[in-house]
């Protein structure tokens, strides 16, 4: 039976006692004597279907003449339906894990290959959010609005980061059928202005099927302090310097395995387990990065050749494959300077780090599965990367959304700071948002070119994935080279558990399903593709297959170069297409454009159709906010009043301070040599903060690690009420645009600064606004050691007024 239709017969039947109820209310209302008849009236004046009947001829049933039998729960699965595990890194490429040929040791991702299945054929959308959109709904990620990340979501119908009620997640529907359902690490699938302690919360994991939730709805967070949630309340992680996010991760997710068993051991559970790693920020402990110390040494294009050969020796790629070409706006590893190639170095060792201590968290869970004695019927499907390696760290970098801003910098800038802050030694750690060189994200997605963000090519799209499940798949380390997209994961699931797509969920007609089921391949490596026809498109980056041939466009946006050049020029008509036959041809290194040129336009059109079907046009919506910052999702307020239970309000909802002219005035009883935030927006890898200082008053604007602004008040606040203003003009409404910032208390003057270029989108992905306190990642350095350097007076209001 449809759990739907159990639902709407268990509804009709509460309906039933209420009316019973409600009859009886109203025969007593009418203190009906013996013999009148039992039939009421409605408070309407409407009849109440019962005709008169004597009352001496009611039955009277006794209690003690009474069976009690309860009803049978209704079992909507068939017997044995598997448990389910997904687990999801982040930002990790086809090259890179050990279990293929790379070399970052992943020791979980190989247990489960030994014990399952490997797809070498595997894709996903090219960047976060589309990708976890199309895997939790099984369609494409423009047809549930999902075209960028949801932070930089606009207001066209494929790009509005809304996921509709009419795509029900497997979550979702998994539930409706009696799964238990968790989800722990990144979401990524929440509109950013729809994330604070208002809600509303229908968009929240909870709201998308998940019984319990813990983890971080941004696209990115530190892994040292996160900014976490459970379920639908913000918590904060302990400060605890041995404290990482992808540990607290594992150790969550186990003890919600244990309750599952103490609770419902009778219901199988669906469990997403997508960590944050290894999405910058790359930050791991000294010694997992030490590891690999020398290890990469001769640079990012000789670790390219040697995982090449292995995985030709693996047999994990065609022995005919051929290694593509670096992109020419690409740097070589010999044009790197000497003064240079410690810093990148070290770079990549903590990145390799990073997703070596992930996939061994990983394997916790795997751990606790057979310790429970529930492995062998559980499904685990291991994705590794929701997109190819990432080259948003462009030349590398210590404060990783200077790209995602699109402001200037050098490498000699970035070296110039950290040696401010302690030297190589502060990478990895809280005090940067480090990321590595372009470079090696390329060369972790061996053989393939490009990187995550391009939707065209194999090195944005094409991610290994293993399943395994002991008693429905036998083990056979052959790779799987049918070709399958993240969307094909819900039929997947879908067939294994024995159900079909729902037609209707909770009253929402449902939108079709467009992936296509991959478990005909368990038992037969060889067996032909299923998958017709899938479209790819990521910021004009777009490609189409069909029957074993790609048509690809590279399109406007070149990840690893600064600043994005040629953005504004881009017209989608001139873009130069190319087509590979990838059956012959797994790294798509032969162009046969000019050689069938019918061909090519028969695909074109085909893209066009799909695109058309799936809301993606207009072409390049997701690099609109690349142009027009001010066109960001943002509060619709333009005046508020906070006080200290003010804290956590995420940037995306906050005030624009910073980055728009304002003017902020704090009502505070302050004490003799006050300390602690006043407040601050923001974190370690920019933002802005104003606060005491034994009775001296700072304000700090931390320009992405790369520069900062301060100016401090010559004498002490005095004990006593006072006004504390500040007043932030900008010169021009350009982004980058300089600053004035003036600070004033009781309507003087003690402090003043220029901000030489402000930042024009965000300070950070997860940070938030916080009054009387900085909680996260702290702004300042001179409060490093005191965070989260609470406010030791007392603040009475704070208003904020944008003009």
């Amino acid at each position: 039976m449809k759990p739907t239709r159990c639902r709407h017969i268990a509804t009709v039947g509460l309906r039933l006692i209420i009316l019973g109820a409600l009859i009886g209310q109203q025969a007593m209302a009418l203190d009906l004597s013996a013999g009148a008849a039992v039939a009421a009236q409605a408070a309407d004046g409407s009849i109440l279907p019962f005709p008169p009947v004597p009352s001496a001829s009611i039955a009277k049933p006794r209690l003690q003449d009474s069976v009690h039998k309860r009803r049978a729960q209704p079992q909507h699965l068939k017997s044995g339906a598997p448990n389910v595990l997904i687990i999801l890194l982040d930002d990790v490429g086809f090259g890179q894990a050990s279990t293929f040929g790379g070399e970052i040791n992943t020791p979980t991702l190989s247990k489960l290959a030994d014990q399952g299945v490997s797809y070498n054929a595997f894709h996903t959308t090219a960047i976060c959010s589309p990708t976890r959109a199309a895997l939790l709904t099984g369609r494409n990620h423009q047809r549930v609005g999902t075209g960028t990340i949801a932070e930089r979501a606009v207001d066209w119908d494929g790009y509005t980061g809304v996921i509709p009620k009419t795509s029900a997640t497997m979550a979702e529907v998994l539930r409706h059928y009696g799964y238990k359902t968790a989800a722990f690490g990144k979401w990524h699938n929440t509109p950013a202005d729809q994330t604070t302690a208002m809600g509303p919360f229908d968009r929240w994991p909870t709201g998308h099927g998940f019984d319990y939730f813990y983890g971080f709805l941004a696209g990115e967070t530190s892994q040292w302090e996160p900014r976490l949630v459970e379920n639908t309340n913000v918590v904060e992680p302990p400060h605890d310097e041995t404290y990482h996010l992808s540990e607290d991760m594992a150790d969550r997710g186990i003890v919600w395995l244990r309750k599952h068993r103490a609770y419902s051991p009778d219901k199988p559970f669906f469990m997403y387990w997508a960590p944050g790693a290894a999405h910058g920020p790359h930050q791991v402990g000294k010694p997992w990065s030490d590891k690999y110390k020398g290890k990469f040494d001769d640079g990012w294009d000789a670790y390219r050749e040697r995982v090449f050969a292995r995985q030709k020796q693996l047999g994990w790629i065609p022995a005919d494959t051929k290694l593509t070409p670096r992109a020419d706006s690409m740097a070589a590893w010999d044009s790197i300077p000497e003064v240079e190639r410690p810093f990148q170095l070290r770079l990549m060792e903590i990145y390799a780090g990073f997703v070596e201590h992930v996939d061994v968290q990983a394997g916790k869970l795997i751990d606790e599965l057979e310790r429970l004695g529930v492995r062998d019927n559980t499904i685990v499907i291991y994705i590794f990367g929701d997109n190819g390696a990432s080259a948003e760290g462009q030349n590398g970098t210590i404060s990783e959304l200077l790209a995602q801003n699109g402001i200037p910098n050098t490498v000699e800038q970035q070296l110039a700071a950290l040696e401010k802050m302690g030297g190589l030694d502060t990478l990895g750690t809280p005090k940067t948002d480090s990321m590595y060189h372009a470079g090696w994200a390329w060369a972790g997605n061996t053989p393939f070119r490009h990187t995550k963000l391009v939707a065209s090519h194999f090195g944005g799209t094409r991610n290994p994935m293993v399943i395994s499940w002991p008693s429905g798949i036998k083990p056979d380390r052959t790779p799987r080279s049918q070709f399958h997209h993240v969307n094909d994961i819900v039929p997947t699931l879908y067939e294994v558990v024995g159900i079909r797509p729902a037609k209707v969920v909770d009253g929402y007609k449902q939108d079709p399903i467009d992936g296509v089921s991959l478990a005909y391949t368990f038992a037969d490596a060889k067996a032909p593709t299923r998958k017709k026809v899938q479209y790819f498109d990521n910021n004009g980056s777009r490609a189409i297959y069909q029957d074993g041939w790609v048509a690809a466009t590279f399109g406007p946006l070149v990840p690893w170069l600064p600043g994005a050049p040629g953005l504004a020029e881009w017209d989608s008509a001139k873009d130069k297409w190319e087509l590979y036959r990838i059956t012959q041809d797994f790294s798509q290194a032969d162009d046969l454009a000019a050689k069938e040129p019918n061909r090519l336009s028969k695909l074109q059109k085909v893209f066009d159709e799909q695109a058309k079907a799936n809301k993606v046009y207009p072409l390049g919506a997701g690099i609109w906010l690349r142009l027009h910052p001010e066109d960001r999702i943002k509060t619709p307020y333009t005046s508020w009043q906070f006080d200290a239970a003010t804290t956590r309000m995420p940037e995306f909802t906050a005030p624009g301070l910073g980055r728009e002219n304002s003017t902020v005035t704090i009502d505070a009883e302050i004490g003799d040599n006050a300390s602690g935030v006043l407040y601050a927006l923001g974190g370690s890898g920019g933002g802005l903060t104003l606060y005491m200082d034994k009775g001296e008053l700072v304000y700090e604007y931390n320009m992405m690690i790369i520069e900062r602004f301060i100016a401090r008040s010559t004498t002490k606040v005095g004990a006593g009420q006072h006004r504390i203003e500040v007043t932030t003009t900008l010169a021009s409404a350009k982004p980058l645009s300089p600053a004035a910032v003036v600070v004033k208390v009781d309507g003087q003057e003690v402090a003043r600064t220029t901000v030489k270029r402000t930042v024009p989108a965000a300070f950070s992905a997860s940070e938030t606004f916080d009054v009387g306190v900085d909680l996260g990642s702290p702004v300042s350095l001179d409060y490093f050691d005191r965070r989260p350097f609470a406010f030791t007076g007392e603040i009475e209001k704070v208003t904020v007024e944008l003009k």
